[in-house]
């Protein structure tokens, strides 16, 4: 039980923050050993829990998002719908390989250096962005879609890599926060379901579902909690807290495994 509170509450802090979700479950398991049955379906059915947050926290919005596309406002709704096409077909066509070749804690490591660099270089040169979420083409939406496919790569960040992308089409910090949120749902809902057909097929060992439930609550509420302190810190403030934070832990991560 303490493994799948501990893997939830992780998941809410790290789902939303630049600094890889996967990345920091894959961590937990390697280096500090959390052990649970069947770690991909859990960890994407944690991921359903995070992703519900946004489903709430952002449920006014998509509702008037919903009602201007089939009243003629369509440019922000097919911003989404491209920009998920390009995670989708990398998921159908790469996921086994990924999953069977990149998970693991020294890959995390260095990617986790990788985009911390990425993201203090999109700071130098793309922070003064103004745009607001209403106002990006689908262009954009293509082009942060396919920065989505970085987040393949554990240690990466899903929403660091769309949070970039947004803000080198013009999008201030904030909205493409926002934006990155939109382009999460229909994604990570896709894989989360998935995997929860994968383990109702195979089934549960006993015990798994009450803890996976009580997980999956932690991570929605710790999610959405992240949420808003994320939109709020990044009205003012920049990346550069996230880089720091992701090249000190990798440094630590490897000085672990070297040391094994």
């Amino acid at each position: 039980m303490l493994s799948f509170i501990l893997l939830g509450i992780i998941q809410g802090l790290t789902e939303f923050l630049p600094i890889s979700s996967s990345g920091h479950l894959i961590l937990a398991r390697d280096i500090l050993g959390f052990v649970t049955p069947y770690p991909l379906a859990v960890d994407a059915i944690l991921q359903l829990g995070t992703i519900g947050a946004v489903y709430i926290y952002f449920a006014p919005e998509l509702w008037q998002l919903l009602k201007s596309f089939f009243q003629g406002k369509r440019t922000l709704g097919w911003a989404i719908l491209v920009g998920t096409i390009p995670a989708l077909l990398i998921g159908l066509i790469a996921e086994e390989y990924i999953d069977l070749y990149l998970r693991s804690a020294w890959v995390v490591s260095m990617v986790l250096i990788v985009g911390a660099l990425l993201f203090l270089l999109t700071e130098k040169f793309f922070s003064q962005g103004k745009d607001r979420i209403e106002q990006i083409t689908i262009k954009s939406g293509l082009i942060t879609g396919i920065a989505q496919c970085l987040a393949f790569i554990p240690g990466f960040s899903r929403s660091g890599a769309t949070i970039m992308a947004g803000m080198t089409q013009g999008l201030s910090r904030e909205a493409a926060a926002r934006f990155s949120f939109y382009l999460s749902l229909p994604i990570i809902t896709l894989s989360g379901l998935k995997k929860l057909y994968d383990l109702s097929q195979i089934g549960l060992p006993q015990g798994i579902g009450l803890e996976l439930t009580i997980g999956t609550i932690i991570a929605f509420i710790v999610g959405l909690a992240c949420i808003h302190l994320l939109l709020s810190y990044l009205k003012n403030h920049s990346l550069a807290i996230f880089a720091w934070y992701r090249i000190i832990l990798a440094m630590l991560c490897l000085f672990m495994l070297i040391s094994r």
